[in-house]
């Protein structure tokens, strides 16, 4: 019978359902229900739980009673490790850094996620939640961290008090763990059953079943089985060095981070300059050689049979997107315009002096498919001006009639996208087909308006030229 037929027979033999059972070994039904279908098999902790919930010996649980050829067959290399508490701490310390690379992969691309969305958004809130989940993000690493450290400080005692034996035949091989010279546990996988290898200078590790088994790497024959298992399992791995590996991830970090520090850069010489964004997204191709260098270097220790797929991976996606985005700035160059055309259009309409002006940024949004609803915008300026061109202007503004200092609740239907009004903003809103400013018109139809929203405080101003399909 197999280990799952037999784990059947015992849970049925006590009267016991797949979720009784997982309540008494702390792990969930279909983790019973796997073991029992032969998918998985339980690690050493949960057999000497089923031994003692099943008043019976691991051997059975396995079913070696009915493989006694096996049971008298010699193997054909035999392995007994003990480790003392400065090799329990070297072993924990390597399996630390590969547990944790990932995590600290993670939290540093959120970092820069959170950082660019805060130099991004306008919304206080926003920023908040995109903090507070890097902050979370954070606590759960830290939590992670500290529980692992916590169940290798338990169970190193234990691992210092222990032996372990390891008899390889031609297909299979056994681990028997012994503490006090009596036998605690004893299991058989097959060559088959390793799920993942990785070995250093030192050390040689085996994932199994959700268990990990450590021997050390200069005490294996030449030409050992589990050396065998590990080239066919992973290839790569044989031949990885500690430096390659710390190179490699360094590598990987530096070329996700690449693309968040194109656009931080890319965003801060737009502000500094009064520029549109998409016009200063060429930036990024200066930021092409960190992850070509990534792929190059992939590649050649790839060569050199090391692991270093990531970085090919990892190169290709940052490389690509660097470009696509890049790309921007030419192919959507012809949407954007600096001509003092907008300025004109208003000053002649509305019959006001606009200042003179540092910058104007123009958006034509007629070469848009939009979706605004009832609304469709035609162009959308944006004009900075010095602070010593506008102290006239400014003064001006709070005796003309045409500006508003806070937009009526009953204007609010027909406003362009501009709706935040600030403490030392001034709105106004024409209808250029009756002329009247700031006012609902009187019949349905579709009219075209001028919105200007000007802040006294960042010396602005936005004008949006739109068409409305009105009803009364």
């Amino acid at each position: 019978m197999t280990v799952g037929e037999n784990i059947k027979q015992y849970r049925e033999k006590l009267g016991l359902s797949q979720e009784e059972l997982g309540q008494k070994l702390f792990v969930s039904t279909q983790t019973v229900s796997l073991w029992e279908k032969d998918q998985t098999l339980p690690t050493i902790e949960n057999l000497r739980r089923l031994k003692e919930i099943f008043n019976t010996s691991v051997d059975e649980i396995l079913g070696y009673q009915n493989e006694t050829v096996d049971d008298e067959r010699k193997g054909t290399e035999f392995y007994k490790f003990q480790f003392d508490k400065n090799e329990a701490k070297q072993i924990y310390r390597f399996n630390r850094n590969n547990t944790y690379l990932k995590p600290i992969i993670l939290i540093l691309f959120s970092f820069f996620i959170a950082f660019f969305n805060t130099g991004a958004s306008s919304s206080d809130a926003g920023i908040g939640f995109v903090w507070g989940m890097v902050v979370l993000l954070l606590l759960l690493y830290l939590r992670g961290f500290i529980n692992y450290k916590k169940l290798w400080k338990k169970s190193l005692q234990r691992m210092c008090e222990s032996s372990y034996e390891y008899e390889v035949f031609d297909d299979y091989f056994t681990v028997r763990i012994c503490r006090n010279n009596e036998t605690v546990s004893e299991v058989k996988y097959k060559f088959s059953d390793i799920e993942k290898v990785v070995i250093s200078d030192k050390w040689f590790f085996m994932q199994i079943s959700g268990g990990l088994y450590t021997l050390k790497t200069n005490a294996l024959e030449a030409g050992s089985k589990f050396f065998d298992s590990a080239i066919k399992k992973q290839p790569e791995n044989f031949k990885q060095s500690g430096k390659v590996k710390m190179v490699s991830a360094l590598l990987l970090i530096i070329t996700i981070v690449s693309f968040f520090a194109a656009f931080i850069t890319t965003s801060s010489i737009t502000f500094n300059n009064n520029l549109i964004f998409t016009e200063a997204m060429w930036i990024m191709f200066l930021f092409i050689p960190i992850p070509l260098a990534s792929i190059i270097f992939g590649f050649v220790m790839k060569a050199k049979g090391y692991k270093t797929k990531k970085n090919i991976i990892g190169g290709i996606i940052i490389l690509s997107l660097l470009c696509i985005y890049g790309s921007f700035t030419f192919i959507s160059s012809d949407m954007y315009s600096h001509s003092d055309e907008p300025i004109k259009r208003v000053e002649e309409m509305l019959q006001i002096d606009i200042p003179e002006h540092n910058r104007i940024n123009t958006t034509d949004y007629t070469k848009y498919n939009q979706n605004f609803g009832n609304k469709i915008i035609h162009y959308q300026s944006e004009i900075f001006f010095n602070d010593d061109k506008t102290e006239s202007f400014e003064n001006q503004l709070p005796k003309n009639s045409k500006f508003l200092k806070k937009i009526p609740n009953r204007l609010s239907g027909i406003l362009s996208r501009i709706s935040f009004v600030g403490e030392n903003d001034y709105v106004l809103i024409y209808n250029v087909d009756t002329k009247e400013y700031n006012a609902l018109p009187k019949e349905s139809g579709n009219y075209n308006f001028i919105n200007i929203r000007y802040s006294a405080e960042t010396n602005k101003m936005e004008i949006v030229e739109y068409a409305i399909d009105y009803v009364a």
